[in-house]
């Protein structure tokens, strides 16, 4: 009832010798994807960050809290 380690060790070298192709084939694709961002040439852009006239360079935004007071004292106003 004992693990038989001759069996095992042979199964793990059968394992090796079928997945030695798929790790072959994936090296090859990772050095074809290092090789194509070697070979790419990014264009320099010059943005010159000038600012326009009508953009708001810090928009306020009103509180999000309901004011319910009046905003005029109206107490005797309109008597």
């Amino acid at each position: 009832m004992g693990i038989n380690y001759e069996k095992l060790s042979q199964a793990f070298y059968e394992l090796y010798k079928s997945m030695q192709p798929i790790v072959e084939r994936l090296q090859e694709c990772w050095n074809d994807i290092v090789r194509t961002f070697e070979e790419l040439e990014v264009p320099e852009v010059n943005k010159v960050n000038k600012p326009l006239w009508n953009t708001p360079r810090k928009i306020f935004l009103k509180g999000q809290v309901f004011n319910r007071k009046p905003l005029l004292a109206r107490a005797r106003s309109n008597c």
